[in-house]
């Protein structure tokens, strides 16, 4: 059995840490080959290096035409074709028609990349999804046959267990110029600053009104978004200093760094991915409140896999109370 995964994410990108373990199944001496059909040139990352080695073929077609790369799919003599891309944007993605046209596998099935339906059965007939990320009320949105994953539809790299442990000196060390009051307790999204909408910035300043001690952690994604939110928050009375704002740091230093953080704040309508998986690895709780389209319910099916459904809430007013409720009494000062 012949399985490719065609991705122009391979290497330093989400998706492509996720799925470097992923490859370890395809070592020699598994049933199933591994065959790496990359669309972007190779960044000389980890886990760029351990996907490739760990599969029998690597294919490198960053460059190529979209006939050439529809050539080396056919060429490749797969059994199963892993789209982990979608309709995503990027330097190296395809368009929703040579996507269509790099399907040349007997079953083509998408996973990962992209939080939606890619709406064409006749190319891509299967997707995987996990219950709580595709509720029953969403699936008959999807063109595909949903293949339902135990807990999440989500890959991850065990290797990361490691980070677990980030709460030592090398945390601190990175902490060292981070402005964040003695005994303070620290509220973080670290998604980029354009999936903070005016609706739950209202909520997490309604947060910092109602605690004390406490601070929001961001980071500098885009760095002109910091003035635009400092002006806000100061519009909605909380003093600015109780935001602090990051630069982003190389993802594994992120990670022993994101562990200082007590309480991740997800975002609505497009949540939080893979830095939701970035926090738990961290050992950080993702309180999240699930909405009406996948892309606003992965937090929520990861909570569930980490067995934290107490991090699900069902409202604004909820996910209001219970990020105060989470900062403890020493930090409450009110109760509405």
């Amino acid at each position: 059995l012949r399985v490719g995964y065609l991705s122009s994410d391979f290497g330093q990108w989400p998706v492509g840490r996720m799925v470097a373990a992923l490859a370890d199944h395809h070592r020699r001496g598994r049933r199933a080959e591994g065959v790496m059909l990359a669309l972007n040139p190779d960044d000389g990352s980890e886990p760029r290096r351990h996907f490739q080695q760990a599969v029998r073929t690597a294919v490198d077609l960053a460059g190529k035409s979209n006939a050439e790369v529809e050539a080396a799919v056919a060429a490749a003599g797969l059994h199963v074709l892993v789209d982990l891309m979608g309709f995503t944007a990027g330097p190296y993605a395809l368009t929703r028609e040579h996507v269509v046209a790099t399907h040349r596998a007997p079953l083509a099935i998408g996973a990962l990349g992209y939080p939606g339906t890619a709406g064409f059965p006749a190319a891509v007939p299967y997707a995987l999804a996990d219950r709580m990320t595709v509720p029953p009320g969403l699936a008959p949105g999807f063109s595909e046959k949903l293949l339902w994953m135990p807990h999440s539809y989500q890959a991850n790299d065990l290797r990361r267990a490691w980070e677990r442990g980030a709460r030592g000196a090398d945390a601190s060390r990175l902490l060292a110029t981070e402005a964040f009051p003695a005994g303070a307790f620290v509220y973080a999204h670290f998604n980029a600053l354009r999936k903070v909408g005016p609706e739950v910035f209202r909520v997490w300043m309604n947060v910092l009104r109602r605690t004390s001690g406490t601070v929001l952690w961001l980071l500098k994604t885009p760095p002109d978004g910091v003035a635009h939110l400092m002006n806000e928050a100061a519009a909605a009375g909380v003093d600015r200093g109780r935001l602090v704002f990051s630069d982003p740091l190389p993802h594994q230093l992120h990670l022993r760094r994101c562990a200082r953080a007590d309480l991740f704040l997800d975002a609505l309508h497009y949540g939080a991915h893979t830095t939701a998986t970035d926090a738990l690895w961290a050992g950080v709780p993702v309180l999240t409140l699930p909405g009406g389209m996948m892309q606003s319910r992965v937090a929520a099916g990861l909570s569930m896999a980490a067995r934290a459904p107490e991090m699900l809430v069902r409202d604004l007013r909820e996910y209001e109370d219970r990020a105060v409720s989470l900062a403890g009494p020493d930090h409450a000062l009110a109760k509405s």
